[in-house]
């Protein structure tokens, strides 16, 4: 870690290590933003399925359109490969709690794997967590349903440093602990070793397939924000840099609330959203999403803003705080789905969406 230490609380200063290059250096020799287009996005259509009934595990087939009951539970998750899908049988208020149920997606195959009252992923992929009567936590094997007793304690490990490794570049966290309002601190290391690493302090980043590193700055110039969020509205720069040349490109300026700044980047698209939940924009929309086409270099506004969960393999926006709820064709602006109004989970691939009993949570705009 090459940050400075610091107090309980304060933010850590960012110092770059000797010999390290700046970010900074690089992002001054861009040019002007883009220009901006702007696109309309229709009203949503009606959902896709069929309301849920509040009591049952409910999986998604985005692909066919289908949708699978599997019988009453709570807490479904999938595993990070998209394999398998989990859940706990029966009711979340039981005393006894119920049963751990895995579905092979693809065999359509269910196993039940004994007592559980709550689920979690464990540290090593093939691995659940539950946890039994009197709160001890198992550690259950996804290939056979075998268990080993862990600590009461016993859950995942200290977050990686790492976040991604692609095209002959590993980009990894400096701060361990791990900030949320804006200036997470991070390296960038040629595999090979021929370059010097590249460390900075931003809002956002992404490292593509591609090498390509895209970043949003971190904000400065802070206003008092009109919204339902106590924070502020605040300036930030999107880039795309290239690390092995030097070249960074401005793609936009935006302006944001520090409290929240949705943000997503994969190989094709850069996605945004500004004044999310900044009332000075109503009536006329709830902020507006920007997406940044890197195959034309264009850059679009829609006269809507979205609440981004990510960008799919097939092109498409999920809009939505606490699980997707609509998937929006970023070529043509149209739904290609629509969820009823209940929480879901994705597999990572967005192939697959399931919905179960969770605990409840307040609304990412500050109400309910």
């Amino acid at each position: 870690m090459r940050s400075t230490p610091a107090a309980p609380h304060e933010r850590p200063e960012f110092v770059p290590s000797p010999g390290a290059r700046d970010l900074r250096t690089l992002l001054a020799q861009s040019d002007a933003p883009l220009p901006v287009l702007r696109r309309t996005v229709q009203p949503s259509p009606v959902p896709s399925f069929g309301p849920w009934n509040r009591a049952d595990i409910v999986l998604y087939d985005i692909d066919r359109g289908r949708e699978t009951n599997l019988g009453p539970g709570h807490t479904p998750g999938f595993t990070p490969d998209g394999r398998y899908l989990y859940w706990i049988t029966g009711d979340p208020l039981a005393v006894d709690g119920g049963e751990l149920a895995v579905l092979e997606i693809q065999t359509s195959s269910v196993r039940a794997f004994g007592e559980a009252s709550s689920v979690r992923l464990d540290r090593d992929d093939g691995y659940l967590q539950v946890q039994v009567r009197g709160g001890r936590f198992e550690r259950v094997s996804l290939l056979d349903g075998s268990r080993t007793i862990g600590a009461p304690d016993l859950g995942p490990a200290d977050p990686s440093p790492l976040i991604a490794e692609r095209a002959g570049w590993r980009l990894e966290s400096l701060l361990r602990d791990g900030w949320t309002d804006g200036f997470g601190q991070y390296e960038l290391t040629d595999v090979a070793g021929s370059r010097p690493p590249l460390e900075f302090e931003v809002w956002h980043v992404a490292l593509l397939a591609d090498g390509a590193l895209v970043i949003a700055t971190s904000p400065v110039d802070p206003q008092p924000q009109a919204g339902a969020i106590r924070g502020r509205t605040v300036a930030s720069d999107i880039f795309e840099v290239d690390p092995a040349t030097g070249d960074a490109v401005l793609i936009a300026s935006a302006r944001a609330s520090d409290a929240l700044f949705p943000f997503a980047a994969d190989e094709r698209y850069v996605v945004w959203t500004e004044d999310l939940c900044n009332v000075s924009s109503f009536p006329v929309s709830n902020g507006r999403t920007r997406i940044y086409d890197r195959h034309s270099g264009t850059l679009t506004e829609l006269d809507q803003g979205f609440y981004i969960a990510g960008v799919t393999p097939r092109g498409e926006l999920a809009i939505g705080a606490f699980g997707a709820g609509a998937l929006l064709d970023l070529d043509t602006l149209e739904y290609n789905v629509v969820f009823p109004s209940e929480d879901r989970v994705w597999s990572s691939d967005y192939r697959y969406a399931a919905v179960g009993q969770t605990g409840g949570h307040g609304g990412y705009c500050g109400g309910e």
